[in-house]
């Protein structure tokens, strides 16, 4: 995890081996640890990052990521 401020926000950038987000539970721990351990303010995951699923939308994995 790398932590960036932009305009005195704390953003996190995920940074993982490819597809190191499974699922939600996956997503609901790393912003309870972000907000917990650095007050982020957002999360920023780049695609390489995400499930395949993610991006099929008839899965409903995207809305329930997002």
């Amino acid at each position: 995890m790398e932590y960036h401020t932009y305009g005195g926000m704390i953003i996190a950038e995920l940074i993982c081996p490819a597809h190191c987000i499974r699922d939600t539970q996956d997503i609901l721990d790393l912003m309870a640890t972000v907000s917990y351990c650095r007050d982020a303010a957002g999360i920023m995951i780049k695609g390489p990052h995400l499930p395949e699923d993610f991006f099929d939308l008839h899965t409903g994995l995207a809305g329930e990521l997002l």
